[in-house]
């Protein structure tokens, strides 16, 4: 039952996807749906995952103190949860319905024109592996905000971007990395951007020649001599960082066909004011996003000390599934260009199902009991 509410919503945003305007009402039901089926994703699995390990530390909380890891913001979460007498399932399905509402009425519904553009990119993959990763989850809404301060580059803005990654990292450490984006401007050259990326594929060279190791990461870690920091950057992949490099790869030409488009239909030329404040806004943002995905090529030395931090590109995919849409809006209706830019678009996340939810992580892992095991109408 959940597989056939899961294909009925993708249908229906499917339908309303490539209209000018989205569905107000299908929206509502999207949003209940994603809600639900997030939320409700892990209680009725029959194998070990992470939902067992988020009740297992919900379970001790009692007896863990605020401050006894640096997630002290995830702690005081579930330390409210069970002042006001929460069973973990009860909190999460709060917590995901919060963090979902506030990413579509900040973030989604604030650039967007079509709504439903944007859930049929997320139902397709992201919603998917979301609802495994419940901490991230939290964190990313917190990053999402923080993204819209960088639009107006200016002091104050950065400053407040900075403050909410401070924020999303109390909920989960890797979100620390993040804070290099306050390097990123919206306008259309970013030298510094280009100069850290051609640096940092060239020090991920250096680092596949050195066994996939980063060089003198062992006196490094003596330094700093934390455990997790250990796990983290003392393990290597194989070839495993290819995947998330090609998918970065495929975002960036994905990102720049879109605000070419973008540019294009706006009738904007570097140097010349547009011609009107939605256009220009429309251009600024998806400049925006196209370099912070540009500097995001900084993460690839991580990817192949641990392909775990493959999570750090993948939490931008609304950002871009925006840019998408917006850029989607702007091309004539029922024109082939139209249909080929869409095709790819849903070519592109397809991709990312298959080689994160197949290929990088078995299917019996999370995809198939996502389905066949969701504790909402199974």
């Amino acid at each position: 039952m959940t597989l056939f509410v899961y294909l009925l919503i993708l249908f229906l945003n499917l339908i309303f996807a490539f209209r000018n305007k989205g569905s107000k009402i299908l929206t509502i039901i999207t949003i209940i749906v994603i809600i639900l089926l997030v939320g409700n994703a892990g209680p009725g699995y029959t194998f070990w995952s992470d939902y067992d390990n988020y009740l297992r530390h919900y379970g001790e909380i009692s007896i863990t103190g605020l401050f006894d890891n640096l997630q002290v913001l995830y702690t005081a979460l579930m330390k409210a949860g069970t002042l006001f007498k929460l069973d973990f399932f009860t909190f999460r399905v709060i917590l995901t319905g919060i963090c979902f509402i506030i990413i579509y009425k900040v973030v989604i519904q604030r650039y967007s024109c079509n709504s439903n553009y944007v859930f049929l990119l997320y139902i397709m993959y992201p919603m998917i592996i979301d609802s495994e990763q419940f901490r991230n989850f939290i964190a990313m809404t917190i990053l999402l905000v923080a993204i819209i301060f960088l639009e107006k580059d200016s002091f104050k803005g950065k400053l407040k971007f900075l403050i909410l990654v401070f924020v999303a990292t109390a909920v989960h450490t890797s979100f620390i990395f993040y804070a290099i984006l306050i390097f990123v401007n919206t306008k259309h050259k970013n030298k510094l951007i280009k100069t850290i990326a051609v640096l940092t594929i060239f020090f991920s060279i250096v680092i596949v020649l050195n066994n996939n190791q980063i060089p003198f990461i062992q006196q490094i870690i003596n330094l700093v001599d934390v455990e997790k920091a250990e796990k983290y950057l003392s393990t290597s992949t194989d070839i495993g960082f290819l995947i998330p490099v090609l998918l970065q790869i495929t975002n960036l030409l994905l990102l720049n066909w879109a605000r070419k488009i973008i540019a294009r239909k706006s009738n904007s030329t570097e140097g010349h004011e547009l011609i009107n404040e939605s256009g220009y806004r429309d251009l600024n943002f998806s400049n925006l996003i196209f370099w912070i995905n540009v500097l995001s090529t900084v993460f690839i030395p991580l990817f192949i000390m641990n392909v775990h931090f493959y999570r750090l590109i993948r939490n931008l995919l609304i950002l871009n599934f925006i840019i998408y849409g917006i850029a989607s809006n702007k091309i004539n209706k029922g024109s082939p260009y139209k249909f080929a830019f869409n095709t790819t678009v849903i070519g592109s996340v397809a991709l990312w199902l298959i080689m994160d939810l197949v290929v990088k992580t078995p299917s019996e892992r999370l995809l198939i009991p996502f389905f066949t095991e969701n504790l909402f109408l199974n």
